[in-house]
């Protein structure tokens, strides 16, 4: 049971033998005073993703405090001893740093408890434990606020009487019941209460706008990306980055070019980065996420329907596809098929972007799609100009040999493909009629 006390009213009258509570039994070992210097960002990035850091002073002894209970990699409630250099434990740190991105953190606000423990006891024993804390919150140098607040703990089940007469003799002395007392976040007040960037991804659903739709993609792999570093799960991460480079491509009809090349770069540098780089640069893709989610950089289109957008941006590509692979024959120079394959690739990420928008008719389109990406990828002839130097005789000729297999295995590719384009063609149609049906 939680109540809010005025800070001046006297003690609760709470002795009543009629209930079975005879005398109130003070704890002086458990009556202390701390200071608490909560430490976060300007913008309170700790505090608003449920983390807590700060310095906490009690009878002159001075430590860090952590509590996260909701992200791993992170104590849920730990204590670290200062040191000489006054700073947290690395690994602590660079977790911090995941959420605090390229913030500088500093002390935010003084919260200042003077507790007093009590307990009701009984002809049978203790009743209730009692906890009476008066807290007062100080920010930039002036007092915010200063409450009053008392929680009491049952130790045996209490009866409808006892409850009635705890209440009544809080009300005697204005308190006022409390569902749950509050956190520190509410004690201090915006910004701390103002919603995480790191929060929970809702999913997608078929009527999203354009910057709903692209703001959840990314808020996806955040969270993923997010996890995989706390849990410092370097294959996880690998995976994760893939995934972001996979729907950047499929996006990128709609997204900001020059926003997208810079954020893509550093998705693409992040896994060989040496052990120096690699921090700033996963702080820039993190940041990176963060924007998008928040802001996607999609010009006019945002407030456009995501299946209308995107399903038509597909159709495009599936046309320059077409056109390439029409023009296709035995005698078509390398260099048109390789950017047949590029075309396929294009075609393969913007439309698997779509596969949560679409569901059936897209599955039975990819399978056509996939198998075209393939075939294509044994229809590019392999380089010519392998360098020779230092190779044996023997080497030399096995090479020569491989190659010249090769080159017959691309020309069997390429004839099979060309047979059986029309055919394709024919299927992918037919699975984007269904999906043009759906967009009605």
């Amino acid at each position: 049971m939680w109540f809010r006390v005025p800070v001046d009213a006297g003690p609760p009258p709470l002795i009543s033998e009629t209930v079975g509570i005879e005398r109130i039994v003070a704890h002086p070992a458990g009556s202390y005073q701390i200071d608490v210097t909560v430490l976060d960002s300007e913008e309170c990035r700790l505090l608003r993703a449920g983390i807590t850091v700060a310095h906490r002073r009690r009878d002159g002894e001075g430590e860090w405090y952590v509590a996260s209970p909701t992200w791993p990699g992170l104590p849920n409630e730990s204590t670290y001893d200062l040191d000489d250099s006054g700073d947290l434990p690395e690994d602590v740190r660079r977790r911090l740093q995941l959420f605090l991105r390229q913030a500088p953190i500093a002390p935010f606000a003084t919260m200042e408890c003077d507790r007093h423990e009590y307990t009701l006891r009984g002809s049978g024993g203790d009743v209730v434990e009692i906890r009476d804390d008066v807290v007062t919150i100080i920010r930039d140098g002036e007092v915010r606020s200063t409450t009053r607040e008392i929680a009491m703990q049952p130790l045996v089940p209490l009866d409808g009487y006892q409850r009635d007469f705890i209440h009544s003799a809080m009300a005697a002395i204005d308190a006022a019941p409390l569902e749950r007392l509050p956190t520190l976040q509410q004690r201090i007040g915006p910004p701390a209460t103002g919603l995480t960037s790191f929060r929970e991804p809702s999913g997608i659903h078929e009527d999203m706008t354009l910057e709903e739709f692209v703001s959840e993609i990314f808020l996806m792999h955040l969270h993923r990306l997010l996890l995989s570093e706390l849990s410092d799960e370097p294959r996880l991460t690998r995976e994760e980055l893939n995934g972001v480079l996979r729907d950047l491509r499929g996006l990128s009809p709609v997204l900001e070019p020059s926003w997208r090349e810079a954020f893509e770069n550093d998705v693409k540098s992040l896994p060989s980065a040496d052990e120096d780089d690699r921090e700033p640069i996963l702080l820039r893709v993190v940041d990176s996420l963060v924007g998008v989610v928040r802001a996607p950089k999609l010009g006019d289109l945002g407030s456009d329907d995501a299946r209308t957008v995107l399903f038509g941006r597909v159709e495009q590509a599936l046309l320059i596809l077409f056109d390439r692979c029409r023009a296709l024959d035995q005698h078509s120079s390398d260099d048109a098929w390789a950017a047949a394959l590029r075309s396929a690739e294009q075609l393969d990420a913007a439309s698997a972007i779509l596969a949560p928008l679409f569901h059936k008719p897209l599955r039975k389109a990819r399978k056509e799609l996939t198998q075209i990406l393939e075939d294509l990828r044994t229809s590019v002839a392999v380089p010519d100009d392998i360098e020779l130097v230092g190779l044996t005789a023997q080497e030399a000729f096995e090479l020569g040999r491989d190659m010249e297999n090769a080159k017959w295995n691309v020309g069997r590719s390429r004839s099979r493909f060309i047979e059986e384009w029309p055919d394709r063609v024919a299927r992918v149609r037919k699975s984007l009629k269904k999906m043009r049906k759906k967009l009605k």
